[in-house]
């Protein structure tokens, strides 16, 4: 870093404000639905149960469920994402499970055990921000099957997938149920609605207008179909069912209010040129531009890693509300590291080059974060701590403009800590760093 800087620790996370789920280049939009859903955070040992059959169902080979999603903080307990979403049993067994953000997985069996369905997909889930889940299909047709993400069809893996009648009239329910054998569901859940018997072409666009708006809204769907489960109330009546199969109890009460309901109000911008992330040694100056792995530190030297992100287009002068950078991890690593964040401090950053010491010679904010770093897995992301006092300083700046680019330096400060190995866009583009932006204007 090339300017004197203070070591500034944030641990308030502020809640993201609502709007729609954006990525790099495309402009922000404002929620102008009066919808605002209620949601419910579920802890260790809470969960909602009815052990009785859902009144108005019926065994079915057609199944459709929509629900949104929020995972819990970065730091928070557990340090992984995962669980039971919701399940029921006997007879048969439908399970629905996320596992570490990066996989979910309905199956489902009949009464004496035989699988009928069996489907995976990769959510992409970030910590601390919503995502709606919408899954529907006909297990008579296997063109009658569909997944979609936040409004965007997922890449599903179907292992088993027959044609044969489901076993919806179990007598076992649960919603993020506290487990015997599995995790627990650790996080928010918001509008989760099902119903059995239904097969919803969701590749229609007006289809998926049902329940999520083309700026990635949520929408009220009282009056819509006739489901058997529609929990839409707050957490003090989380068990009240809006559908028509019959009210859930709540275990281990009371639960408790999310501290913010979906969507996020939130930009997400990428790395998206391999010269935009890179890697120097500060003790040398020397940059690497094609590293398929970002380590820090790196055999015992401290290093400095760049992240430029193009195409911020949050106008001059706007609240940052929180960001965040978040990472796919490369490797499993447990040992403690230590490192510090800061961004460059000019009106529109340019991309990183080879000359001596591109990243850490170049004017730094006043504002770092500090991120003492929790134990990584691989495959799996990480997000740094709030740095929004960074980008505020950044978007403040006279010569600011809507459109103009950024960049984040995470850098080491003892070489002999735990190191830290992270994805690139040289090394897959696709799992290249993120920067989420919650702001008002």
């Amino acid at each position: 870093m090339s300017a004197n800087q203070p070591t500034i620790i944030l641990n308030h996370i502020p809640k993201p404000q609502r709007s729609s789920l954006l990525v790099s280049g495309f402009n922000p939009t404002v929620n102008v639905n009066s919808f605002v859903p209620e949601a419910v955070s579920y802890n260790e040992d809470q969960d909602l149960t009815r052990s009785s059959p859902l009144t108005s169902i019926s065994d079915s080979k057609q199944l459709t469920f929509s629900l949104w999603v929020k995972p819990p903080q970065q730091g928070s307990s557990p340090s992984s994402f995962g669980g039971t979403i919701f399940k029921f049993s006997s007879p048969g067994e439908s399970v629905f499970d996320i596992n570490n953000l990066q996989s979910m997985r309905y199956r489902s069996f009949n009464g004496s055990g035989a699988t009928n369905v069996d489907m995976s997909f990769d959510p992409s889930m970030i910590r601390d921000f919503w995502s709606h889940v919408i899954i529907s299909f006909d297990l008579t047709d296997v063109n009658k099957r569909h997944v979609y993400i936040d409004d965007k069809p997922a890449s599903v893996t179907y292992s088993v997938y027959e044609n044969q009648t489901m076993v919806l009239t179990g007598s076992d329910w649960s919603i993020a149920p506290v487990p015997v054998f599995s995790s627990k569901f650790i996080g928010c859940i918001s509008e989760f609605w099902l119903q059995g018997g239904l097969y919803i072409d969701l590749d229609v666009e007006a289809n998926r207008r049902n329940f999520i708006d083309a700026d990635g809204n949520p929408v009220d769907l009282t009056g819509y179909e006739n489901p058997d489960i529609y929990l839409k109330s707050d957490a003090a009546n989380a068990g009240n069912n809006s559908g028509a199969g019959g009210n859930f109890t709540i275990n281990n009460g009371p639960l408790i209010d999310c501290d913010n309901q979906p969507p996020n109000q939130i930009n997400v911008y990428t790395v998206i040129a391999s010269t935009d992330d890179a890697e120097e040694f500060p003790d040398f100056g020397f940059v690497l531009l094609s590293s398929g792995v970002l380590e820090i530190p790196n055999s015992e030297f401290n290093v400095a890693l760049g992240f430029r992100f193009q195409n911020i287009d949050i106008p001059q002068g706007a609240t940052i509300n929180s960001a965040k950078l978040d990472l796919i991890s490369a490797e499993s690593n447990s040992e403690a590291s230590d490192l510090i964040i800061w961004g460059e401090d000019i009106d529109n950053a340019p991309t990183f080059t080879t000359a001596t010491a591109d990243i850490s010679n170049r004017t730094s904010t006043t504002a770092t974060v500090n991120w003492s770093v929790p134990s990584q897995t691989s495959g799996i992301s990480q997000q740094t701590p709030d740095i929004k006092n960074i980008l505020q300083e950044i978007i403040d700046r006279p010569g600011w403009a809507s459109g103009n680019a950024v960049v984040i330096v995470i850098q080491s400060i003892d070489p002999l800590t735990g190191e830290r190995e992270y994805r690139s866009f040289d090394g897959n583009p696709a799992q290249a760093a993120l920067l989420k932006v919650s702001y008002v204007e």
